[in-house]
């Protein structure tokens, strides 16, 4: 399962990181900024897991361009 993670929050994206790479069934990609991610994502993506409040594009602006992408 393809994973990304949106997070700008260096100990939360890292500490998301750690938890869930502990599942092999994970391939996980994580973006410190919505605009990053969204430069970078695929159609390949089954889960996101976003922050709300980033500067930028927050995330609920971040999973309308997903699906409009």
């Amino acid at each position: 399962m393809n994973l990304v993670i949106v997070e700008d929050d260096i100990n939360m994206r890292k500490s998301l990181e750690i938890a869930l790479g502990e599942y092999e069934e994970f391939q996980i990609k994580s973006y410190k900024s919505a605009t990053e991610a969204l430069k970078k994502i695929d159609s390949d993506t089954d889960l996101i897991i976003t922050d709300i409040n980033m500067p930028g594009i927050d995330g609920l602006e971040f999973i309308k361009a997903c699906e409009n992408k």
